[in-house]
């Protein structure tokens, strides 16, 4: 049994007659087949149709119709298969340094990254984690300047597949959506910003679900999720708790916590990037049609075991935050919520934007702009030969790399200081008393 693309979609190829397979557990499952070549996977699917109803106030009325045909026979299961993410030791085994800029190698950090679950921001959070660390480790280390600037994590975060090597040290993380929501969003990103809108709605996303692979049994999924999943995964973070996720993910790799703060790409009322047709477009609310709703309440859970991986990582997230402490986790958000807060205050009212009305090309001038989809520049960082005073700021919506001048004099104060900088006005400082933020060198 192996893996094969077929028209652009994932499929178990097999002599048996295929059945539906969630998006989620999919692309997991490739992203390890794709690390761990020399395994042939288990497929994951069963022949009952089930459904797990987990409810949130933006799904309630399309989960209240997503009742199981019988009782859910994993459901006594999540506690069992659920467990805390351990945290890693702090030499970060897994960061390959390279050039930024050159090829990378088949190992490092891999995000695995699934459509409609807050991609983006994750993206701009992998790309701050590949490119702070090494220069802490250059500070360690007592590298030059000019290589601590220049190098950075290899890291992996695009949607092919990539051969890795299993003997190299790798990273892999994701996040996974309540499986209901995201082809909500995957409709309404389709139906919305891609496709004509005559196209038949439930054609839009049908033949990007249908995933299949040969019939197997409970036991072969729940050892899938075991043994393949959660114990190959050093990460798995829930969209709906995304700054929990981040979090986390800070204190299981330790880092600081500028390093998984990044602004949002995508508000509700605000703009796209117009990459897409070279035209703007605005971002409103998702919404479904009567077909699209009787698809995911009908065909769409059959055997969809998205649910299953959904439920054991959300647990999963509640075993890791009490592994921590309540107490330590609560200190660690609210300082998360004030650095973000004071990063958006400054960098927003700074921003040039690509789009700025609907049906209209992009703004050649945003492309020299940190703005909203920028990742947070860590300091003392120089991209390849650009002078202290330009701190590096990661365009997420055009996937360019730009810069922001800062003044000669904030430069010195981050520098001297160990904080963050965005735009002229320094976020926050660190010391040994505690976490002050500080604006312009004075304290607020």
């Amino acid at each position: 049994m192996k893996l094969v693309p077929i028209h652009g979609r994932l499929s178990m190829a097999s002599g048996h007659s295929a059945t539906h397979l969630g998006l989620a557990t999919a692309m997991i499952l490739f992203g390890l087949w794709r690390l761990f070549q020399q395994r042939e996977w288990i497929a994951l699917m069963a022949t009952k149709a089930q459904t797990y109803d987990i409810k949130t106030t933006n799904e309630q009325s399309i989960l209240q119709q997503l009742e199981p045909l019988d009782p859910v026979w994993w459901t006594p299961f999540v506690d069992q298969l659920a467990r805390p993410f351990s945290i890693l030791p702090k030499d970060p085994f897994w960061c390959v340094l390279r050039r930024i800029g050159s090829k990378a190698s088949n190992s490092g950090m891999y995000l695995v990254k699934i459509p409609k679950t807050a991609s983006s921001t994750a993206t701009g959070v992998a790309i701050q984690i590949a490119r702070s660390i090494p220069n802490r480790m250059g500070n360690r280390t007592g590298a030059t300047k000019s290589v601590n600037g220049n190098m950075e994590c290899t890291f992996h975060v695009t949607h092919e597949a990539t051969h890795v090597d299993r003997q190299d040290p790798f990273l892999m993380w994701t996040l996974v959506r309540h499986p209901a929501k995201r082809v909500n969003y995957e409709f309404h990103f389709l139906s919305v910003r891609r496709i004509p809108a005559d196209k038949n709605n439930t054609a839009l996303i049908k033949p990007r679900y249908d995933l299949s692979s040969p019939n197997t049994t409970p036991e072969n999924v729940l050892s899938m999720l075991q043994s393949d999943i959660l114990e190959s995964y050093h990460f798995i973070g829930i969209t709906e708790r995304l700054d929990e996720s981040l979090v986390a993910l800070k204190i299981i790799l330790n880092l600081n916590m500028e390093d998984v703060i990044v602004l949002s790409s995508k508000v509700s009322g605000s703009m796209d990037d117009g990459r897409y047709d070279g035209i703007c477009h605005k971002i409103q609310k998702s919404y479904t049609t009567p077909e699209v709703d009787l698809y995911m309440t009908e065909e769409f859970p059959l055997g969809n075991y998205d649910f299953f991986l959904y439920a054991v990582a959300n647990r999963s997230l509640d075993l890791t935050i009490e592994a921590f402490g309540r107490e330590l986790f609560q200190k660690e958000m609210e300082l998360y919520y004030a650095m973000k807060q004071h990063a958006e205050e400054k960098c927003l009212s700074e921003a040039v934007f690509p789009c700025v009305e609907d049906g209209q090309p992009p703004l050649p001038e945003a492309k020299k702009s940190c703005f909203i989809a920028c990742v947070f520049p860590t300091f003392p960082y120089v991209k390849l030969n650009f002078y202290r005073d330009i701190v590096y700021c990661y365009f997420l919506f055009c996937h360019i790399s730009v810069s922001c001048t800062c003044s000669p004099e904030s430069v010195a104060g981050s520098r001297a200081a160990g904080s963050i900088v965005v735009g002229r006005s320094i976020v926050l400082v660190r010391e040994s008393s505690g976490d002050t933020l500080v604006e312009d060198g004075r304290i607020v």
